[in-house]
């Protein structure tokens, strides 16, 4: 494994959403197979039409690696709002009841580009970033110095494009939106959407 992912010792929290970023990020740290994992997907009522796709992705990445994924851990949360304090919550109870030492999300950094729909995008994004302490546990951020054409490699090289198939970048809805700024990012690092 080329893009080899250095990490503290121990077991190891992924969050997966079902976009190509966490999806690229699971299979990494899974081919790696020197952690044991749990999985942790947050949904909403209001804004559940990733979670199949994650699903499929922890699937996927168990059938085609050797890892060891002890828990795929689902939230869905009454709304939108409550997704980051309930996420909270299943961060300190896994991290508790699994004893995980660290956590990764597969945030990437925005194009250094403007694309259609700018306004959408999350600032937060403009800058790299690769580690944070989250709920007193580390969140490591391994892709946090790439943009999505990097993701996009990274997928051509290790050839996952059946992965990244099972995947949904857009933030309103599946099938995509097609007219968003998320949508306008995956096009303009994969050519769909």
């Amino acid at each position: 494994m080329e893009y080899e992912i250095i990490l503290p010792s121990g077991r190891v929290g992924v969050l997966v959403s079902g976009g190509a970023d966490s999806a690229l990020l699971l299979y990494l740290i899974a081919s790696q197979n020197n952690h044991e994992l749990v999985v942790l997907t947050i949904c909403s009522d209001d804004k559940n039409h990733t979670l199949q796709a994650a699903i499929d992705v922890v699937q996927w990445v168990c059938e085609n690696t050797d890892a060891t994924i002890l828990r795929h851990y689902i939230v869905n949360a009454p709304s939108i709002d409550k997704r980051v304090p309930m996420r909270k919550q299943a961060v300190s109870k896994l991290s508790e009841e699994y004893e995980i030492k660290s956590w990764l999300n597969g945030k990437t950094r925005n194009p250094d580009i403007t694309l259609p729909y700018d306004d959408e995008r999350k600032l937060d994004r403009d800058a790299p970033i690769l580690h944070t302490v989250y709920e007193f546990q580390p969140l490591f951020f391994p892709l946090g110095t790439i943009n999505k054409k990097g993701v996009g490699l990274l997928v051509e090289k290790y050839e996952l494009g059946m992965l990244i198939a099972l995947t949904v970048s857009c933030e309103k809805s599946n099938p995509p939106c097609k007219s968003c700024w998320w949508c306008e990012e995956r096009k303009w690092a994969f050519g769909e959407y």
